[in-house]
């Protein structure tokens, strides 16, 4: 539903270049200069600039990427919604690991229950991957732990959750007050670099002037399972959110570890820019907010 000349226009600013564009196209590299030029002319500005030999965007051109955006998710969500009965048409969710590991099932076990006509797709990855998702129009929004720019979406804060340093009952660090150097010396279980958890840790290791090879003994896990494992059997400190150790931390398999500082990050809710269905996505939102809010006066009976 984008004029073709849009369309080529969002692929070179992916590629910055013109002969890529033309091979995902299909078509010759005068065919995407005329598109570029076609554009150029209708706004009487130049849209690229060759700087250090390589292609990108001008102001005016990051300009008119951004509402080219905005109209591209707009038709191609309309496109969706026209051939598909609204009540047929799947929230598309993406959530990062700790999200949509911890947090979503329940919310969506109630919301299911609620609306048992809706169809659900939930996605877990990284706060990349879901961006560039939400980006490629793949999913309908995104609940992320991680950073990301906030000028670039429309996002909502979905809460602030704690996030805590866990070990074992066992160990020596366990229920005494200890501050970030006092844990260099232990072996640290993390996510893989990428992660929005790993993130968070190297982010708040900064503002003590410290940094993750800082630690003696580091261990890379992908899975929250391990790592949980690990530090039970008092192998390895972790540091996670609370939603990942609740079980645990309830049961005594594992215990906070007693830091200074109260550090709590957010959970937002993310959607593209001036979305056409953001009325819905925001229905969906409040009924996340107010879920997570009812449990959390649950839990802390």
């Amino acid at each position: 539903m984008l004029d073709y000349r849009y369309e080529t226009f969002l692929i070179l600013c992916e590629t910055h270049s013109y002969t890529k564009t033309a091979q995902r196209l299909f078509v010759t590299q005068p065919t995407v200069t005329q598109h570029i030029q076609y554009l150029e002319h209708r706004y009487q500005t130049r849209l690229f600039e060759y700087k250090n030999k390589q292609l990108i965007l001008t102001a005016k051109g990051r300009e008119l990427y951004e509402y080219t955006l905005q109209l591209k998710h707009n038709a191609d969500q309309a496109e969706r919604a026209m051939f598909a009965p609204a009540e047929k048409r799947p929230l598309r969710i993406g959530a990062t690991k700790t999200i949509g590991e911890f947090v979503m099932p329940s919310v969506l076990a109630k919301y299911l229950d609620e609306y048992p006509d809706t169809d659900i797709d939930l996605f877990v990855d990284s706060t990349r991957v879901l961006l560039n998702k939400l980006h490629n129009n793949q999913i309908d929004v995104a609940l992320l732990e991680g950073f990301f720019d906030k000028n670039s979406y429309d996002y909502c804060l979905l809460r602030l959750e704690h996030f805590i340093g866990i070990c074992s009952p066992k160990s020596h660090l366990a229920n005494k007050p200890v501050h970030f150097s006092d844990l260099l010396d232990e072996r640290i279980a993390v996510r893989e670099d990428g992660s929005g958890n790993r993130e968070i840790i190297e982010r708040l290791l900064e503002q003590y002037s410290l940094k993750m090879n800082d630690f003696r003994h580091i261990c890379r896990i992908s899975n929250f399972a391990a790592i949980k494992t690990l530090v039970e059997k008092n192998e390895a400190i972790a540091f996670v959110y609370e939603p990942v150790v609740h079980e645990e931390l309830r049961s005594g398999a594992l215990v906070p570890l007693c830091l200074p500082d109260d550090i709590r990050r957010e959970f937002n809710f993310v959607m593209p820019k001036q979305s056409i269905f953001a009325p819905r996505y925001l229905d969906f939102f409040d009924f996340c907010q107010k879920t997570l809010e009812a449990q959390s006066h649950y839990f802390s009976k």
